[in-house]
Order: structure tokens, then sequence, then C-alpha cells
């Protein structure tokens, strides 16, 4: 038998690159038509006009390495530790082109896949020798819209080293949960650890060390799978998730959190336990509730692990045609939790509402249509567009097979450094009572007729001040006063836009909140005025209003909202 060589070079197409992701793993024939991943990376590399495959036959990928030494070296099945890579490019070329590029005889092709950020270089995808779950390390370009309305806040430069070129890209590492060391979560965590390392300078576990810190940091009493094994792991439950999280130094944020007495939710498809929103702002759709948090932090490049329940509508039998025609009044089979990455979003254009205590508030994160996520059974960016229920999103779910599964979602959870302390909540409940005072101002004769549209981030001081310098709508006096300010690390940004009929959508006041403050406090530090309407127009609707006194209010009012508006009141 005549062995591999080192590389390979091939045109793509999809026929070649499903051959080589299936040699030397030990994959069962079933595997080759069923496998939901492959199936999504067909279409997601059709979309980056993938060209050219290079694939690397023996390489050393260290997170296998770790699951290979803590797991696969003890089964008696004789495992590879070493893995596959393959390598693909939107340029064509040969592999006779390739091998004088190595030479030394083509150093124009080089320069041409070397260049800064290797603007044709896609990625790689790391084949691990298992039968099922092969797809490793996996780092693709994000693909792109038409429009611009995609977002991927999330992620970061990664670098691959080809025989001495030099490529690299930016992405968010995914890959495929394997079943024995890393479960759904495990998987999770590990995509989310990628993205976190870059934002809070932590370094990344292994999958196999992220399910043996999370499975042996729980307390007996918290009873969370109790009957789970280390290895094989079949999923984690919330709490060995947070565990994993502050394994790292980081603190767990839910949003979504149990109730005192509520059972544990796990991600485990046998466990279907539910969940209610504690900290989260009462009245509010299940929409307008995750799009609020993960706008304000994905934007701040923190990515977020989503727990959701799947359901599958119960279908009738084919009809003659051979559509699948749903029931009238159908009800929705469980297939258990799952976790997911969230790393980026899609916004619609125009202004979008949200009704809270009969006021309609125009959010920016409203406009999210579609969250985009690394699920570990899918692929990675995967789109999940909300349907119209306002509580469910549609997957990539089994859609080759024609099957509908939809997520539920059920929590988030977010992984912040113990100094960010004050959560996104307490700025959207001050902007919720702040904006209907417009209403009031506007029916007092005034004319505003101008809608307000409040956008709520996280961000550092060094983002702030950078967008500071090069706003030209503020003037120089302000513009030196606030790159002048002492400030904390960690800000919250809560900007009200006003669009006219002459002119596009633009910022007239931000509130710069310490995120880092206690929530007694207020945290409220200063603001940026650009346009003078909208806080005169609240300022003038607040002296006319009586704050009512901390102690005796009916309508509680929280410490930031009260130095909102004093300061508005100051200014008007």
């Amino acid at each position: 038998m005549k062995q591999e060589g080192p590389y390979k070079v091939c045109d793509y197409s999809f026929e070649e690159l499903r051959a080589l992701l299936f040699v030397d793993n030990n994959a069962v024939r079933d595997d080759h038509e069923s496998n939901c991943v492959v199936d999504y990376l067909e279409n997601y590399l059709d979309d980056l006009k993938s060209k050219t495959i290079i694939l690397e036959s023996r390489y050393t990928d260290s997170d296998y390495l770790d699951d290979y030494t803590a797991y696969y070296a003890r089964c008696f099945t004789d495992f590879n530790k070493r893995t596959r890579r393959i390598h693909l490019f939107d340029y064509p070329f040969t592999q006779e082109a390739f091998e004088q590029c190595l030479s030394g005889k083509a150093p124009s092709l080089r320069d041409l896949l070397e260049c800064p950020k290797s603007k044709h270089y896609l990625g790689f995808i790391v084949i691990r020798p298992l039968p099922r779950t092969f797809v490793g390390r996996t780092c693709l370009r994000t693909s792109t819209d038409n429009d611009g309305a995609r977002s991927y806040p999330v992620t970061r430069t990664y670098h691959a080293n080809l025989f001495g070129i030099r490529l690299s890209l930016e992405t968010l590492a995914f890959q495929e949960q394997d079943h024995e060391v890393a479960a759904c979560a495990t998987s999770a965590l590990w995509s989310l650890f990628h993205g976190s390392s870059v934002r809070f300078g932590h370094s990344v576990p292994s999958p196999s060390a992220i399910t043996s810190t999370a499975t042996s940091s729980i307390p007996d009493w918290l009873k969370a799978n109790p009957d789970t094994r280390r290895f094989p792991n079949s999923g984690l439950s919330t709490a060995q998730i947070c565990a994993a999280i502050r394994s790292v130094g980081l603190e767990a944020f839910l949003i979504g959190a149990l109730k005192p007495g509520d059972e544990e939710t796990s991600t485990r498809k046998d466990n279907h336990s539910t969940r209610s929103c504690q900290r989260s702002i009462d009245g509010l759709s299940k929409r307008a509730n995750i799009n609020g948090a993960a706008y304000a932090y994905l934007s701040a490049g923190i990515p977020i692990l989503m727990v959701c329940s799947l359901k599958e509508p119960k279908r009738a039998a084919e009809t003659t045609a051979g559509i699948q025609k749903k029931l009238e009044g159908e009800t929705c089979v469980d297939r258990g939790f799952h976790a997911v990455t969230l790393t980026g979003y899609s916004l619609e254009n125009g202004l979008s509402s949200v009704t809270h205590k009969q006021y309609s508030i125009a959010l920016r994160a409203m406009r999210i249509d579609k969250l985009y996520a690394h699920d570990d059974q899918i692929g990675p960016f995967a789109e999940m567009a909300w349907r119209d229920d306002d509580r469910s999103l549609d997957t990539k779910w089994y859609k080759s097979a024609g099957r509908t599964i939809y997520a539920v979602p059920d929590c988030l959870i977010v992984p912040l450094t113990p100094k960010i302390r004050i959560p996104y909540e307490t700025i959207e409940e001050s902007v919720f009572q702040l904006d209907p005072r417009l209403g009031e101002f506007s029916s007092s004769g005034y004319p505003a007729g101008k809608q307000v549209e409040w956008e709520i981030r996280l961000v550092t001081v060094n983002v702030l001040k950078s967008e500071i310098i090069d706003d030209s709508s503020i003037s120089m006096e302000e513009r030196i006063r606030l790159l002048s300010l002492d400030l904390p690390k960690h800000l919250w940004l809560a900007a009200g836009w006003v669009a006219d009929t002459y002119y596009p959508a633009k910022k007239q006041i931000e509130f710069i909140v310490d995120a880092t403050a206690l929530k007694q406090e207020g945290g409220l530090i200063d603001a940026i005025i650009r346009d003078t309407y909208l806080p005169s127009a609240l300022g003038s609707s607040l002296k006319n209003v009586k704050i009512p006194d901390a102690e005796n209010a009916t309508i509680q009012v929280s410490s930031l909202t009260r130095q909102i508006y004093s300061y508005l009141i100051a200014f008007a």
C-alpha cells in the first residue's frame, strides 16, 4: 500500500472534502450520509467560495492530545494520537505551484497566501481519528451578507503555520462534541473560553480539563447529575457550567436564574426540568430579555452560553404529494436541553419597540432578528432566527432531513470578571423609567415628536476614549474634558439615538455608568451630550415631576435613575 505523503493539494469540491474527512477515522459507512456538521460545512464553505484544499496529513493538535492522554489512550482500540488538518483557500493553485512555493521558486504565491491577515485563507478543520464525532478544532472565516446586517463581535486572531507559511484569520474556534470527554455544554464552554480569554486574559483549558473541573467541583447537596460519570460524560448541569467558568477566574452571571427550590437544569437529554427568569425585567417577552442582554454583552466581545430546550412538533403522516403537514393544534416532543455559545447577531433596519408597563420603548437590541451560535451539533456561526411567537428560535437541526427542531431559550450564562458588578438589567431598568418622560414632555404642549432609540452596551475605558477622540460631533472643549476623565476599566453606556426627516439617526446623549460600582450607589459618572434636544426635553419634563422618596415610594426608582434625573434637571 502506497504511503500517504505529508500533504496533498487539490481543487475544492465537497466530494473531495468529504472523502478527506472520512479517511483514517474509523467512521462507519452510515455516518458518511448522516453527519449534520459535515452537511452544514458543505453550505458554509460554498458561501465562502472555497477554491483550493491542502491536506496536512500528520498534525498534532494540543486539545485532542490532552483528550487522548486523559481518555483515548486507555481504550482497547488503538486510536491514533495524531490528527489531520485541512486548510482551505479562496484562491486556486495546484500542488506543483505549492511545491514551488515551498522551495522558493514561486515566492509570489507565498506572498499572496501570507500577506497581512491572509486575505485568501479561509481557515482550517482538524480531523480527529474518532469513529463518529471527528470534526475537531475548526477555525473558519465568518460568512458575510450583502446588507451588512450580520455582526460577529466575539472573534480573535488565530495563527496557523503551514510548512513555514504563516497564515492567520479572525474567527472563533469550534469543535464537535465527542460524547466521551465532552458533551454539548463542554464544547460550548470550550468555544466560550476561546472568546473570553481575549477579553479577560485567562488560559483556555482543553475539553477534558473542562469536564474534569466541572464534575469535580460540585458538592453533593446540589444534586447536580448524581448519576453522571466524569468520563464518558453525558452532560453538565448549570451549577457545573458555572463551576467551570469560575475555574478560569471569572464569575458566571445567570440571566434567567433559578428560584430557590427549583429543580436543577441539565443539558442531558433525559432531564426536562423548568426554569424561571428571576434576573430579568418583569413583563417583557423572552425575546426582549434575551436580545437585550445578548446585544449588551456580545457587542463588548463577551461570548454568552445559552441553555435552551429543544422542541420538535408532532407531524401527521406524509400526504400523497409527499409533503409533511403540521397537525392543527399540534403538540411538541421534548428533545432535551442543549447548550450553545452565542457569537453574533443580525440587526434589522428600522426601529423596533418593546412594551413595558403600557409604554412603547425603542431598543436597538430589539432589532435582532437572528442570533449566531457555535452549536456542536450543527457547526460554527449557525443561524438561530426568532419565530413569530417571540419565545423560540428556529435551528438548523435536521434541516437536510426535512425535520423542524426549534429552541426555547432557558437561560443565558455570561462569563464576567468579578470587577463587573452592575448587571445589564439595572441599566435597562433606568432607561424604562426615563423614556416615558418624553411622552409626558410631548403631551405638555411641547412638540417633541421624535422617536428615541436606546442603545445599551458594555465597553472598556480604552474603547470609549477611542470613540470619543474620533467623534467630530463632540465639541473640541468637551472632547478634551471627556478624554481627561479618570475612569474605571469597565463601563456601561446608555445612548439615546434620535432620527429626523433630514438626517439619519445620531446619538444625542450618552450616559456613562461605572460597571464596577455598587448597585446601591448608582454609578453614574458623566454624560456625553452631542445635541441639546433630547437632554433638554427630558430635563424640562422632569422639572414638573415629583420624584418619589426612596423610602416611601410606591413606584421604585433605582439609585441610578435618581442620579440621571438629577443630572438632566440640572442641565435643563
